[in-house]
């Protein structure tokens, strides 16, 4: 099936690496939809991590039931956000 395909270049993996590579996939997925017209649902997502401080890479597949944890991390955050800034209106 498609599968999103992303690179890191970073020490490790780490949580904020999968929260964005989940948010890419939905925003691949809505993309995809739209230019398509019907529903799309990617697989998952591949990402290759290269070494900064070494000659290696490493790779990682992460199945789309897993991203959609991601997902959810990513809107509460984005959520959390928005209200900051309306919560910053009642303190200024």
């Amino acid at each position: 099936g498609l599968a999103l395909a992303d690179w890191k270049s970073s020490r490790g993996t780490y949580a904020d690496h999968f929260i964005q590579v989940s948010a890419y996939t939905v925003f691949v997925e809505r993309k995809l939809e739209a230019y398509i017209g019907s529903s799309c649902k990617l697989t998952g997502a591949h990402v290759l991590r290269v070494s900064k401080d070494h000659q290696t890479w490493h790779h990682t597949f992460w199945s789309r039931e897993l991203l959609d944890e991601g997902w959810k991390v990513f809107s509460w955050c984005r959520a959390l956000h928005q209200l900051r800034w309306k919560i910053e209106g009642y303190v200024r």
